[in-house]
């Protein structure tokens, strides 16, 4: 059943091809798609190709947000995910007063919460106290769980505004050669606005937790994220989406076939796992067009950015199994890279809050990262 409604979406999806698939490649198109790990997708876009054959001009673009809105027919695609940022323009933002003038180059920086010291850690790799890796050299596979999603009040009240979800998406990147590297996406659909704290009020604080009330949201694939070479690129971006749009029934109709699904009370998700970097781009074309027809509104945009994540392997950044924290850069810059900041896990509400105990006014996304043995 699923190989002939395959075919008949490969047939239909010809045009999508003709778009997102980059003049002078050399792989056959029907080859291209029929790759069993994104194949899919292809298949999950038949039930929108009416919308996503229409214009980029047609697109309902007086709908969107004017004060930010992406415009993803010019420059870089909305979702990056071939992107990858040089980490020494990133290394400014974790090294307090570094930073100069212009357009900072990530939204957000990576902390790791030691949950031993009850404080954040550094992971730039020249840090003297910072992050080291734990694991000796070998092969593992990464499995991250999200725990919380915190949005600043500023951009709650914009969104509430706009009747936006966060689209929220981590992404993982990975060499399995010397030549080659296989890629994980994984994104969500997050309602912030069901949240609501100990006295009944809006909360700015959304946690993951399953259908069976269980604590997080495994971001789990087949193939699993797999890390054999000691480094892995991380990549997390965040988006408006307004509740009624277009990319509300794309992710209805993805998650239906999705084989890896993200299972939460408060978001809908999907996993598309183990893609080859040809395969990445035809995703990120996708998206990119579901964007020009339905506008975003640019929360985290952002490339990837490599860490090493065993002691034998060596990159501008570092990463251990545990708890990690996502957080505004400007933000981590006010606090001093949270210093005297501390994660909820007597609760297991997974809040950021500052020195004095005060929930912290910023987005955020803790997730935990463990890295079992292959």
């Amino acid at each position: 059943m699923f190989v002939i409604g395959l075919e008949f979406a490969l047939d239909r999806a010809e045009l999508f091809t003709h778009i997102l698939v980059p003049r002078g490649n050399n792989m056959d198109r029907r080859g291209f798609l029929n790759q069993s790990s994104y194949a899919f997708l292809a298949a999950a876009l038949v039930p929108l190709s009416a919308e996503l054959g229409a214009s980029v001009a047609e697109a309902e673009t007086s709908q969107s947000d004017t004060s930010n809105p992406i415009d993803s027919s010019k420059g870089p695609t909305a979702h990056q995910l071939t992107k990858v940022n040089n980490p020494d323009a990133v290394a400014d933002l974790y090294q307090l007063g570094a930073r100069g003038l212009g357009p900072a180059a990530s939204p957000y920086v990576y902390a790791f919460y030691d949950e031993t010291a009850k404080k954040f850690l550094n992971p730039l790799a020249t840090e003297a106290n910072g992050v080291k890796p734990s694991l000796d050299k070998g092969s593992y596979t990464m499995s991250p769980t999200l725990q919380s999603f915190n949005i600043r009040q500023a951009d709650q009240a914009r969104f509430k505004h706009l009747k936006s979800q966060i689209q929220l998406s981590f992404n993982a990147t990975a060499p399995i050669s010397k030549s080659d590297q296989l890629s994980w996406i994984f994104m969500n659909a997050v309602d912030v606005f069901l949240a609501k704290d100990d006295k009944g009020r809006q909360d700015q604080l959304t946690k993951f937790t399953n259908n069976n009330n269980k604590t997080g949201a495994a971001l789990n694939s087949n193939p699993k994220i797999s890390v054999a070479k000691g480094t892995v690129t991380l990549q997390v971006t965040a988006f408006g989406q307004k509740q009624d749009s277009l990319w509300t029934k794309f992710f209805d109709v993805v998650a239906k076939v999705a084989s890896s699904p993200i299972v939460s009370t408060a978001s809908k998700g999907f996993g598309v796992p183990g893609l080859v970097t040809e395969a990445v781009t035809f995703v990120d074309g996708v998206l990119d067009t579901v964007a020009q027809q339905s506008k975003l509104v640019s929360l985290w945009q952002t490339g990837g950015l490599e860490f090493a994540v065993t002691k034998d392997a060596t990159a501008r950044f570092n990463m251990r199994p545990g708890l990690w924290a996502t957080i505004d850069a400007d933000y981590a810059q006010q606090s001093n890279f949270l210093e005297g900041h501390s994660v909820d896990l007597l609760l297991q509400s997974f809040r950021i809050t500052d020195k004095n105990a005060k929930p912290v006014d910023a987005n955020y996304l803790v997730t935990d990262i463990k890295f079992p043995t292959a």
